[in-house]
């Protein structure tokens, strides 16, 4: 079921042991937002765990690299962050999806699979409403927690300029950067400006694999399991299909990566303005918000280019003739 901010503060009180759940290929606003929630929750004396199917990007390192984790219990409160769906777990999704006790999301395509659900879509970021819980969590909350809610924000917001930015995330931005010291222009420096040898080659590979469809007003990209593995990229995808909305011109970027040595590809699609990728990104089985969605398919590289290059193209189409 639905529940609110204050009812969520009240379960998190209640309860003594907790596990913590990120999603699968884990970015800043997953993390940012379990960690943050952890560093409080122990300060409150609660016993906490945190699990994520895969490996955390190093480049977070400053947000996880002091967390301990409590110790091992039977009986936990297992909180999702971030994850509108539980095949979103990954290698986990079998062992946790009827046993998570409380959702704390900002996707409207989020499936209400949890017992209890605190969902705001409205929110640029998951970590918005994580902050906004731990406000009423009758603690200080500790300056790395504050870091961590920062990041988050942060990073889903692309340093503030993506479309899902509301005045209420600058405001809330404005609070942690006002209450909690912390080195704020450092962490944004780190996390939008420093770039690994290995991200500059995975980016110098999607810039040669770059196609343009719909007059350039689409761009599709591709990365394949080998490549990854050549460079030593798997941790370094994280924000990566950003690369495909940049060319001037470009509303619907796509961005496509083997998963494995089979023919399974993550599709990720970043739009402009008005243009809605989570509903092409819903007929396959994914979902998101406007501007920013993915989804997970089976087929031959060369059809799942095709598909979603015909289905942004109906997207602009619909979108020009509106305009």
């Amino acid at each position: 079921m639905l529940v609110s901010l204050k009812h969520t503060a009240k379960l998190l009180k209640e309860q003594d042991n907790f596990l913590l759940l990120m999603h699968q290929s884990p970015d800043g606003d997953t993390i940012g937002a379990c960690y943050g929630l952890a560093y409080v929750l122990q300060a409150m004396g609660k016993n906490v765990r945190t699990l994520c199917s895969d490996e955390l990007p190093k480049k977070y390192e400053f947000l996880y690299r002091d967390f301990v984790q409590s110790k091992e219990v039977r009986s936990r409160f297992t909180v999702s962050l971030d994850i509108a769906d539980t095949k979103l777990l990954g290698r986990y999704e079998q062992t946790y999806a009827g046993k998570i006790a409380l959702c704390i999301d900002h996707h409207i395509s989020n499936t209400l699979y949890a017992e209890n659900t605190l969902l705001d879509a409205g929110a640029a970021a998951v970590c918005e409403i994580a902050y906004a819980a731990a406000k009423l969590l009758d603690i200080q909350i500790p300056s790395k927690s504050a870091l961590c809610f920062y990041t988050g924000i942060a990073t889903d917001t692309g340093c503030f300029k993506f479309g899902n930015v509301t005045p209420q995330t600058h405001i809330l931005a404005a609070e942690i950067m006002e209450k909690y010291p912390n080195d704020y222009a450092a962490v944004n420096h780190l996390l939008f400006d420093v770039k690994s040898a290995v991200r500059i080659k995975l980016e110098t590979v999607l810039l040669e694999n770059m196609e343009f469809y719909s007059g350039g007003r689409c761009s599709v990209t591709w990365v394949t399991s080998e490549d990854i593995d050549r460079l030593g990229g798997e941790c370094e995808l994280d924000g990566l299909s950003a690369v495909a909305l940049q060319p001037q011109g470009t509303e619907v970027g796509i961005l496509i990566r083997q998963k494995g040595n089979s023919e399974i590809f993550k599709v990720s699609m970043r739009s402009t303005g008005n243009i809605d990728v989570a509903s092409t990104c819903k007929k396959f089985g994914g979902g998101g918000h406007k501007n920013a969605a993915g989804a997970t398919v089976s087929l031959p590289l060369g059809e799942v280019k095709k598909k979603f290059a015909l289905e942004a193209d109906r997207l602009i189409r619909e979108h020009l003739s509106a305009n």
